[in-house]
């Protein structure tokens, strides 16, 4: 009996990491070799990869609502619905945290073996990171208006690299679940 339940909770892993978790990380494995990998590590190595993988789909969500964010706040000084200073401060409140999102994604993309993906983002944050150190990564109160196309130029390309990150990886997951009905 108490072998049974093993098997359940094993299965549990297997089905939870294959129906929700393929979405948005791309996997270029099949399940079978992973599964194996379960059964070998025991109990902490799923919790610990439907961590990583959750954190993963986490990251995602949180830089897809930062971007436009940060998009929609010039936006509403282009139109004057907002003065520079109140703009400039909620922009610059979360650029930062949106260049750690991008590199903990890299990185988490990286220690989980996703290799296309990893390729795909480090771009993204090396861009961030010669922002940083040329110290052009925050929005100036007083230039807003000189930067503005520019500024709005920048976070258009962050948002075509993230939705490109979302539809290469929803693209894995439909090959990996048609490679597997071929079988």
């Amino acid at each position: 009996m108490l072998s049974l339940e093993i098997s359940d909770a094993y299965n549990w892993y297997c089905i939870v990491y294959t129906a929700s978790l393929w979405p948005l990380i791309g996997v270029y494995t099949r399940l079978p070799s992973r599964c194996f990998l379960l059964e070998e590590f025991g109990c902490f190595f799923p919790r610990f990869l439907l961590t990583i993988i959750l954190t993963l789909k986490l990251f995602l969500m949180i830089l897809f609502l930062l971007v436009p964010l940060q998009l929609m706040c010039l936006a509403d000084l282009e139109f004057d619905y907002i003065n520079p200073f109140d703009s400039s401060s909620r922009i610059n409140k979360v650029v930062m945290p949106e260049f750690v999102l991008q590199a903990l994604l890299s990185v988490l993309f990286l220690l989980s073996g996703h290799w296309a993906m990893f390729l795909l983002s480090v771009p993204m944050v090396y861009y961030n990171y010669t922002l940083y150190q040329r110290r052009q990564h925050l929005v100036d109160v007083t230039e807003i208006f000189n930067q503005l196309g520019r500024e709005k130029k920048r976070r258009l390309f962050k948002i075509v690299s993230l939705v490109i990150l979302l539809f290469l990886s929803l693209f894995w997951m439909i090959w990996s679940v048609l490679s597997e009905e071929d079988e």
